[in-house]
């Protein structure tokens, strides 16, 4: 990832050579530069890989569209379009997947999914809402918003960022502040909450 820092660098340098009329058409071209440079970086990253690394992916699931367990999708006008997969972290057997809140219409932002190895019971299993569907309630500044990004650390936990706003691309639901809970999936569900 260092033969990325010169081409950003260069690439900025270039960028502030030139004359846009604007700081907003600078900041532009040069978020497209520096997005050039990155993958250029990473092709070449992945071209230096052994050959028997870069055609070592398994699918595991694929859905054409996300649907949910229970009663999830008769909540909050259940909008199949607006649906889409965010990030993925796998624990053990189960595989915790954020469906991010960009348009109104998705029940659930973050949902697991228990996966048994070697097996493929379901090619599009049913989604459900972790912990539960009132931990995904939009409005209540307890439960999750918009699940952005979601990590998992070594001692088992699983820690969850969440903007706090739903709809950011429709008519954004601004009620609640951002947060970061951790779950520890190692034992019962404890958490902690970081506002």
């Amino acid at each position: 990832m260092n033969s990325a820092r010169p081409a950003t660098n260069r690439a900025i340098r270039l960028a502030r050579t030139l004359h846009f009329g604007s700081s907003e058409h600078f900041r532009k071209l040069a978020a497209l530069w520096v997005l050039a440079a990155l993958v250029a970086a990473t092709a070449a990253a992945e071209a230096s890989l052994p050959a028997s690394s870069q055609n070592h992916l398994e699918v595991l699931y694929e859905w054409r569209r996300l649907n949910y367990e229970g009663n999830a999708e008769a909540t909050e006008d259940y909008d199949w379009r607006n649906n889409v997969l965010g990030a993925v972290r796998r624990y053990k057997d189960s595989l915790y997947l954020s469906v991010p809140r960009w348009r109104g219409g998705v029940p659930a932002t973050l949902n697991v999914v228990e996966h048994v190895s070697g097996t493929s019971e379901a090619a599009s299993p049913l989604l459900r809402p972790f912990p539960d569907l009132k931990m995904n309630r939009i409005g209540d500044c307890d439960a999750f918003q918009n699940v952005v990004a979601l990590e998992l650390s070594p001692d088992g936990r699983l820690w969850v960022a969440d903007s706090g706003t739903a709809a950011i691309f429709a008519a954004p639901v601004r009620k609640c502040n951002a947060k970061v809970i951790a779950y520890n999936l190692k034992a019962s569900p404890a958490t902690e909450v970081y506002r």
